[in-house]
């Protein structure tokens, strides 16, 4: 393809600023789409300045961002679909076909307090403990989500099978895509990680209240023992 140079520097410099623009996408969907037109505007550029290196790069990347693209509109769409027709806000199971499968034996420990984080599990069968807090996660509760949002990103509590478990893995940056990219799930996952924090926060001033309870009862059994 012979054009004038000046018709080919234009390409080349509208192809740069498109590479630019995919810095400046703030969700991962967003990204893809630029990234095609990146990718189109290269091999338009690269077959008029006869630039073969470039043209192959961008002709094997062109297809590869449209593969992700559709994979992630359609996990989206699966999130969104079966999240709307969930009739509980608290059941997160609809997560479980974007998610790694994982199996534990009666007993096993999943994470332990004080670990890094880079993951949330759905549970699909069994019941996960929680020691530090005296919680039980049945089948469709979320687990490890406090964590993977936390400052820290630390385990918060330990995490323990009873029985023969199988929970399902998502892995920090699909989490990010799923948050981003998914009104439903991102507006779910704030709502029961608010719940699950002031839940805590009770939790811990009851607690607090015994402990102080206990403390003050002997000496106010001695007074009373005194002015008897």
């Amino acid at each position: 393809m012979h054009l004038d140079g000046i018709i080919v520097d234009a390409l080349g410099y509208l192809a740069a600023g498109i590479v630019f623009l995919t810095f400046c996408m703030k969700t991962m969907l967003a990204l893809r789409i630029i990234a095609i037109a990146s990718n189109t505007a290269f091999i338009v550029y690269a077959l008029a300045a006869d630039l073969m290196p470039v043209l192959l790069l961008h002709a094997a990347l062109l297809p590869l961002n449209l593969l992700r693209l559709a994979q992630m509109r359609r996990m989206a769409r699966l999130a969104g679909e079966v999240a709307r027709t969930t009739p509980t806000a608290d059941q997160f199971d609809w997560l479980i076909p974007l998610g790694h499968r994982r199996n534990l034996p009666d007993g096993a420990t999943l994470f332990r307090k004080g670990e890094p984080a880079n993951s949330l599990f759905v549970i699909a069968e069994g019941n996960i403990v929680l020691p530090e807090i005296g919680v039980t996660l049945g089948p469709g509760a979320l687990l490890g989500e406090v964590a993977l949002f936390s400052p820290s990103n630390l385990r918060t509590t330990s995490a323990e099978a009873r029985g023969p478990v199988q929970l399902f893995e998502l892995t920090e940056r699909r989490v990010e895509e799923l948050y981003f990219d998914n009104p439903v799930f991102a507006y779910r996952l704030i709502r029961l990680i608010t719940r699950r924090l002031l839940s805590n926060m009770v939790q811990q001033e009851r607690e607090l209240e015994a402990r102080l309870a206990a403390a003050t009862l002997p000496a106010g059994a001695a007074r009373r023992s005194g002015t008897g």
